[in-house]
C-alpha cells in the first residue's frame, strides 16, 4: 500500500472514530487546551497538593499510555507538572461507559503500571507521580470504589507488614451527573459550560440540554473572550450534532426564541458565520462588487439560491 493510501486510510478511520465516538473527540478538544484543563484540574485537587504543584509548569504531553487492552474503557489526556520541582503527571481519563465498571479501579492501576512501564523503557530512572482522574459522565450513579485498599475487608487495621505488600493504587473520580449544577458554579465561566454540555448531552431531556447550552453560552459571552467563547461554541455545537442529541442550529434558534431575549449573542454569531459562509461562496462565482448586493439582499429574506443567480 502507498504512503498516500495509507494515510488517506488513516484519515478517514480517524474520522469515523470520531463520528462513532463523539465524546471522545470533543474531550481531547476542549480540555487538551491548556487553561481549561488547567482551571479543571485546579478545582479538582486537594489544597495541599496545590500548594507544592507548580501549575505555570503545567504542559500537554503528546501520546497516551492507553494500551489496546484498555482502549475500550479510556481515553486519555496527560499533562506534565512539577511537584516540589519533581516531574509528575496528570492524566486525565475520560470513562467510555455509559453505566459504571466495578472494574475500573483496576483498570486504572494497570494504567498507571503501563504508564511507569514505558517511562521506565525510556530510560527514566526515577518513576514519577501518576494523579489519574476518571472524567465519567454516564447515566447510572457510581457506587464502586475508587480505592483498592476499600476493597479489602480490614486494611487499616492490618499490621504494617502487610499493608506493605498491599499495592495502593487510586483514583479521583468526576461524576458530572452527580455534579449540582451549583457545584460546577466553582469553574470559570467557559469550563462550566463544556462541563454542563458534558453532564446534560446524556441525559433524555433534550429542551434542557438546550436551554443550559443557551444560559451558559450567554454567562461564558459576557465574561471570557469572545473568540475564546465563539470557537468552544461551535466545537460544542458540532458534538451535540453528533450525538443522539441531534442539536441542530434550527433547534437552537427556536430555543433561543421560546427563552425571550436569552441567546441573543448566539444568534448574532451565527449569523454572522452563516453570511461569511456565504460570501465566501459568493466570492468564487463572482466581482467583489456584488458581494454588497447579495448582503442587501439577503437582509430582505431572500432565498439563497435565488441571491446567486440574482449575482
Amino acid at each position: 500500500m502507498s504512503k498516500r493510501a495509507d494515510g488517506e486510510n488513516k484519515s478517514l478511520k480517524k474520522q469515523k472514530n470520531e463520528v462513532k465516538n463523539p465524546h471522545d473527540a470533543t474531550f481531547k478538544d476542549v480540555m487538551g487546551r491548556k487553561e481549561i484543563a488547567k482551571d479543571f484540574i485546579e478545582k479538582n485537587i486537594p489544597k495541599e497538593v496545590l500548594d507544592i504543584m507548580d501549575l505555570n509548569t503545567m504542559e500537554r504531553k503528546d501520546g497516551t499510555y492507553v494500551g489496546k487492552h484498555l482502549e475500550e474503557s479510556f481515553t486519555d489526556l496527560i499533562y506534565g507538572v512539577k511537584i516540589n520541582n519533581k516531574e509528575a503527571y496528570i492524566s486525565l481519563l475520560l470513562e467510555h461507559k455509559s453505566s459504571p465498571d466495578k472494574y475500573t479501579i483496576f483498570q486504572v492501576t494497570r494504567y498507571i503500571l503501563d504508564a511507569w512501564t514505558k517511562l521506565s523503557k525510556d530510560n527514566t530512572k526515577e518513576l514519577p507521580i501518576v494523579i489519574p482522574i476518571v472524567f465519567y459522565h454516564g447515566k447510572g450513579k457510581w457506587n464502586y470504589k475508587t480505592d483498592i485498599r476499600d476493597l479489602i475487608p480490614g486494611y487499616y487495621n492490618l499490621p504494617d507488614y502487610l499493608k506493605d505488600r498491599i499495592p495502593t493504587m487510586k483514583h479521583d473520580l468526576v461524576d458530572m451527573h452527580r455534579s449540582p449544577d451549583e457545584e460546577l458554579d466553582k469553574y470559570r465561566p467557559i469550563v462550566r459550560l463544556i462541563l454542563k454540555v458534558f453532564k446534560y448531552v446524556t441525559q433524555e431531556d433534550e429542551d434542557k440540554l438546550l436551554e443550559i447550552f443557551i444560559l451558559a453560552t450567554e454567562d461564558a459571552f459576557q465574561k471570557e473572550e469572545e473568540e475564546t467563547v465563539s470557537d468552544i461554541m461551535g466545537i460544542l455545537m458540532m458534538y451535540m450534532s453528533k450525538t443522539d442529541k441531534k442539536i441542530t442550529e434550527d433547534k437552537l434558534m427556536k430555543k433561543i426564541d421560546q427563552l425571550e431575549g436569552k441567546g441573543e449573542k448566539i444568534m448574532t454569531i451565527l449569523e454572522e458565520r452563516e453570511l461569511r459562509g456565504i460570501e465566501k461562496g459568493i466570492e468564487k462565482g463572482i466581482e467583489k462588487g456584488k458581494i454588497e448586493v447579495a448582503r442587501n439582499l439577503l437582509s430582505l429574506g431572500l432565498d439563497i439560491d435565488k441571491i446567486v443567480k440574482a449575482t
